[in-house]
């Protein structure tokens, strides 16, 4: 029986270890750091944020991208600093419902807050989710 990597991954969200990152389930105390990444300039700029999205939304995001996970076995990480513990954004696996209908499957994304740009941690947390 040959077993895809969905039917490995299928459950709760792993944790994961980099050499500078951990990539973990979003926790209820990721929510203030969680919702000012989204909530910076930048990050809205570059995921077209609406006027209206708001802390209800980003706690809906979080909670999605747990859900996925248990649905689907992908989803997005919590990832933090390993040496100071600090949040700084998410990456991981998405299969949507909401991308085009000729998407070739799951894609690799990401989310770092712009205080964490150009560290290289969107490539070091993609390898490992791909991985």
């Amino acid at each position: 029986m040959t077993r895809s990597w969905q039917n490995y991954w299928m459950g709760a969200c792993p944790t994961l270890k980099t050499e500078r990152l951990t990539l973990r389930p979003f926790r209820d105390d990721d929510l203030a750091d969680y919702f000012a990444m989204e909530n910076s300039p930048e990050v809205r700029e570059g995921l077209l944020t609406p006027d209206d999205f708001g802390q209800p939304d980003a706690s809906y995001k979080m909670a999605a991208w747990l859900g996925q996970w248990e649905l689907r076995g992908t989803g997005h990480w919590a990832v933090e600093e390993k040496e100071t513990g600090q949040f700084v954004g998410s990456v991981g696996l998405n299969q949507s419902e909401v991308t085009p209908l000729d998407w070739p499957g799951v894609e690799v994304g990401w989310t770092l807050h712009p205080n964490h740009w150009g560290c290289g941690y969107a490539t070091e947390a993609g390898a490992a989710a791909v991985k």
